[in-house]
């Protein structure tokens, strides 16, 4: 077993950083992807170049690939049932259903694109 050690670059980074670690954190519960945002060197800025391992990468690759089918996958479920159950029907949840099915699809095409080529793990 391979005991895990802390990265000490990011650990001077997330130090250094703390207040935008956190609200990045934070923000990660409602999209785990905004957790690559700190890795982007957004406007050639420190605050955004954290050191993070390629371990990391992944697992907020992988985090972000089950949460289609934890998240988005049964929103589509619910909206179908209520267009199908809708007594009266309206546009408004017509267009929710396709705008659903349309990011379903874009990100599972994204997420089979980066598995391929692994862009996620880039510097």
């Amino acid at each position: 077993m391979i005991a895990w050690m802390p990265n000490e670059d990011f650990v001077r980074w997330f130090l250094k950083n703390m207040r935008i670690t956190i609200l990045f954190g934070l923000l990660s519960i409602i999209h785990i992807d905004t957790l690559k945002m700190l890795k982007l060197r957004l406007g050639g800025l420190e605050l955004f170049n954290a050191p993070l391992p390629n371990i990391s990468l992944t697992i907020i690759f992988w985090g972000s690939y089950f949460s289609i089918f934890l998240t988005e996958i049964p929103q589509f479920i619910i909206q179908v049932y209520y267009i199908f159950s809708a007594v009266m029907y309206d546009i408004i949840p017509l267009f929710a259903i396709i705008a659903s099915s349309l990011a379903i699809i874009i990100n599972v095409v994204k997420k089979l694109f980066s598995i391929k080529y692994k862009p996620y793990l880039s510097n």
